[in-house]
C-alpha cells in the first residue's frame, strides 16, 4: 500500500471538505461582528482555523515524509480492535 499517495489524497479531501464549513463560520462571525462587535471574535476565529488546519497539515507532512511507517504487533492489534469497536458502535447507532 502506498502511504504517500493515500496521505496526499486524504490531504486534498480534507482541505476540500473543510472549505465550506470554514467559509460558513467566517460568514457567521462577520455577521455577528456587524450586529454587535466583540473583542474576542477575531482571536477565536484564528484559534478555530488553526485547530481545523491540523489534520490537513498532518496529512501533508505524512506525504512529504520519505520513511516508512513501522508499527509493532501489539499496536497493530490495538488499532484493529479500535477499528472493530468503532464499526460496532457505528452499526449500533444506525
Amino acid at each position: 500500500m502506498d502511504i504517500r499517495r493515500s496521505a496526499l489524497i486524504a490531504c486534498v479531501a480534507s482541505v476540500l471538505g473543510l472549505a465550506m464549513p470554514l467559509w460558513n463560520g467566517a460568514a457567521s462571525m462577520a455577521e455577528m461582528q456587524s450586529a454587535r462587535p466583540q473583542w474576542w471574535a477575531i482571536p477565536a476565529a484564528v484559534v478555530v482555523f488553526l485547530f481545523t488546519a491540523t489534520l490537513p497539515v498532518f496529512y501533508f507532512a505524512l506525504y512529504h515524509d520519505d520513511g516508512g511507517l513501522r508499527f509493532s504487533t501489539p499496536l497493530r492489534r490495538l488499532a484493529l480492535l479500535a477499528a472493530l469497536a468503532l464499526a460496532v458502535e457505528t452499526a449500533l447507532e444506525l
